[in-house]
């Protein structure tokens, strides 16, 4: 199925602002924006990572990973979460304030070439209350797609660079097709709000994620 584009019906909840649209909005749990940080921005973003080493990912196999300590890469954690478009979004879908810089690291992650990508499946809920788990897409000269299941009705996109995705954990299902000849690159962050506790999930995948 081709990408298809869906808008919030009321524009009025969002006080009319046109930025806190996205362009793929399932049922308040997963939302997709295409061109999601300014160009200055996402320059910024691809500099801090483009000469960082992956290293295996011991919880899937089909890709490599690197967690990123804020204090390490204060600049990367400002941009994203400090940036206004995300933080007027957020508050549309959780009131909540948000922990900035946020309890669970920014991973910087690979699907290299011949990589299968990810099967279908849910993401596990770190928080309680739930966190929001969000996707940059850095770089895609593959033929991976992001595919989701709405009422069991597979949908896709070919992500770009500089689309985000934000995904509600234990929601929608969810999944990544193989790379091919070409790769994937791709930023993840957890965006956990101040009302929330860890659960031991956290823990789990904390340990997990190489620095």
């Amino acid at each position: 199925m081709n990408y298809i584009k869906y808008k919030v019906v009321n524009i009025n909840q969002f006080g009319g602002n046109q930025e806190n649209i996205s362009d793929i909005n399932y049922r308040n749990q997963l939302f997709i924006f295409n061109n999601f940080f300014s160009d200055v921005d996402f320059s910024k973003i691809k500099n801090f990572v483009k000469n960082l080493k992956f290293k295996d990912d011991d919880r899937v196999s089909a890709r490599k990973t690197l967690c990123l300590d804020q204090t390490k890469f204060p600049k990367l954690y400002e941009i994203i979460y400090n940036n206004s478009r995300l933080k007027s979004f957020i508050k549309t879908i959780n009131p909540n304030e948000f922990h900035n810089p946020p309890r669970f690291p920014i991973e910087y992650r690979i699907y290299p070439r011949g990589s299968s990508g990810m099967n279908w499946h849910q993401d596990t809920s770190l928080f309680s209350p739930d966190a929001i788990e969000g996707v940059i897409t850095i770089e895609n000269n593959s033929k991976s797609e992001f595919k989701w299941k709405e009422n069991n009705v597979e949908k896709k996109i070919t992500p770009q660079a500089n689309t985000v995705a934000l995904v509600k954990p234990g929601s929608v299902l969810h999944s990544v097709s193989g790379t091919g000849n070409g790769t994937r690159t791709i930023i993840k962050f957890v965006i956990d709000f101040k009302n929330s506790k860890p659960k031991s999930e956290f823990h789990v995948e904390l340990n997990k994620c190489p620095f």
